[in-house]
């Protein structure tokens, strides 16, 4: 018997995970890397408007693709602030351009996105995976507006 109690320990890795880790997986559960909880805040429209997004891809043109955004929706809806439906499309729009300008970029990147609009006492949102699927995902969201209209 040997010492360890007879267990072999596994140096590589088995069949399936190699398998599963390549460059085609949406997912990567087993080479995870940090997606963290980005909220980017514009008052371009003279209302706050808040873009939440937990994505695996580079966010650097993030401000590019907001403006780019809310082009699009303003095209589909140029009569955004007339009633609370409108909004609802727009932000809608917004968060849909989003999600496939990154998933374009790298399939399956985008896990959450959140458009969040406050204009004329209406806060209208849009939101799409973890933060519709994930409670904890959604409180997080929300506790951190709530800091970020506090500071």
């Amino acid at each position: 018997m040997k010492p360890n109690g007879g267990s072999k320990k596994r140096r590589g890795k088995t069949e399936n995970q190699k398998r599963i880790i390549n460059s085609e997986s949406i997912t990567k559960l087993l080479e995870k890397e940090q997606s963290p909880l980005v909220i980017r805040k514009t008052n371009i429209l003279g209302f706050p408007l808040y873009v939440a997004l937990i994505c695996d891809y580079d966010l650097c043109d993030l401000d590019t693709v907001i403006c780019d955004a809310i082009d699009v929706a303003i095209a589909k809806n140029e009569n955004y602030s007339q009633n609370v439906q409108t909004l609802r499309v727009f932000v809608g729009t917004m968060c849909d351009f989003i999600i496939h300008y990154y998933d374009n970029m790298r399939r399956g990147c985008v896990e959450g996105a959140a458009v969040i609009f406050y204009a004329d006492k209406t806060f209208v949102s849009s939101l799409f995976g973890d933060f519709m699927t994930h409670g904890m995902c959604r409180f997080e969201l929300y506790q951190a507006l709530n800091f970020m209209t506090q500071v």
